[in-house]
């Protein structure tokens, strides 16, 4: 999908785009092993005159519609998280964007058909007892804190800095559609 045939939402003169190249998504038969990867994710255009870092540690959120405009649960798992590192703030120079996408795939689990996405902390979302049929997704897209970056020797803390210019704020970006089919 390109922006051009998307719906965008902007703030602060930064651009917000889910991105689902694929649109539709083939759901393994029943009991079937393996995941099926796909892709499913964000591009930020910085139209500011200022380069500016954007989060993907721990700052999306997915939200699925259904056919019967009703929102879907979410879920959120974690056995174990990780530290937020630079490389999860990359600097978007005016006028570039970045496209972030998450870890998903579609997978049988138990008797329900599932996504799962990761949520860059660790953890992941899921969305449990997916069917055939049309669904839409977007992003809230949300960062208040002023991350810092910490180095240790072992244990031991030996310097910590503030990650600079972080965009701080929330926007939740358009739906979406995409669709679950038989192949």
């Amino acid at each position: 999908m390109t922006s051009l045939d998307s719906k965008a939402v902007e703030v602060d003169n930064i651009r917000f785009e889910t991105l689902v190249p694929e649109r539709e998504l083939i759901v393994p038969k029943k009991r079937q092993s393996g995941n099926i990867p796909v892709q499913i994710g964000i591009r930020i255009t910085n139209n500011t005159l200022t380069p500016l870092r954007f989060s993907f540690y721990a700052s999306l959120t997915p939200e699925i519609i259904g056919a019967d405009r009703k929102v879907l649960h979410v879920g959120y798992y974690s056995d174990w998280s990780t530290e937020p590192l630079e490389s999860d703030f990359p600097l978007v120079l005016p006028g570039e964007y970045v496209t972030f996408f998450p870890y998903a795939k579609l997978l049988w689990l138990r008797d329900q058909f599932r996504l799962l996405m990761g949520a860059g902390d660790g953890g992941f979302w899921f969305f449990d007892d997916l069917k055939l049929g049309t669904y839409q997704i977007r992003f809230r897209y949300q960062e208040d804190i002023e991350w810092g970056q910490r180095t240790f020797d072992g244990e031991e803390l030996i310097e910590q800095r503030l990650l600079e210019r972080v965009w701080l704020g929330q926007v939740d970006t358009s739906f979406v559609e995409f669709y679950l089919i038989q192949p």
